[in-house]
């Protein structure tokens, strides 16, 4: 869709692991209408610098808005196996400014995000967005979540100011978060905990009920 109104320089992108299409929001530098199209495969358990990953790669520096959705937990065991690789690569090379979407069902996969991203920025390794991957740090990443914590917001900003919103600051890693979503990592990593513990005393999901089926 074309958007007359908007002159800034805003891509879009929806990342999934074996997806076909991502889609893009693009605007050129010589300040054409903001344009809809489809980009290509997409695999967040591979480096942004895997052939399946082509069409990110190509956005990365320029993208504004990445969104991910109810893809994450499905494949943590292989994201933690590629440590991974494809969001800390995501993270070095977006440019400031950047906002991050994550969208699961459950929030027990975000503590892991959080010590990713906190990680990261005790190494110093998010660049100035050149898409260089230098390390030459200066860079802070926000974060927040939605009230039920289905959703995981991140925003990378240029410098490292030292109070946040909500009472929160800037820890020294580099990691801007509020009071209130500290106490929610927190929260997250306890459910995590437990789940785990069910998984290993035997626990398993049981099949949904069809309506109508047989007692």
């Amino acid at each position: 869709t074309d958007n007359n109104n908007n002159n800034n320089n805003n891509h879009h992108r929806h990342p999934h692991r074996n997806q076909q299409t991502t889609p893009t929001t693009r605007h050129d530098e010589n300040n054409a209408p903001l344009q809809c199209t489809w980009g290509g495969k997409c695999d967040i358990t591979k480096s942004i610098r895997d052939p399946s990953n082509a069409a990110c790669l190509a956005l990365v520096d320029t993208t504004q808005l990445w969104t991910c959705q109810y893809c994450v937990a499905e494949n943590a065991n292989s994201l933690r196996e590629s440590e991974f690789v494809f969001w800390r690569e995501l993270f070095e090379r977006a440019p400031g400014g950047c906002i991050f979407v994550l969208s699961e069902v459950h929030p027990r996969v975000w503590p892991e995000f959080y010590r990713l991203i906190e990680g990261m920025m005790m190494e110093g390794c998010c660049d100035s967005g050149t898409g260089t991957g230098s390390g030459s740090g200066g860079y802070s990443m926000s974060v927040g979540f939605n009230k039920n914590g289905r959703q995981m917001l991140l925003r990378k900003s240029s410098g490292r100011s030292m109070d946040g919103d909500d009472g929160g600051e800037t820890i020294g890693s580099g990691v801007l978060i509020s009071d209130k979503d500290r106490r929610l990592v927190e929260k997250f990593d306890e459910l995590g905990r437990y789940h785990e513990r069910k998984i290993r005393s035997g626990w398993q999901r049981q099949a949904p009920k069809r309506r109508g089926g047989d007692d």
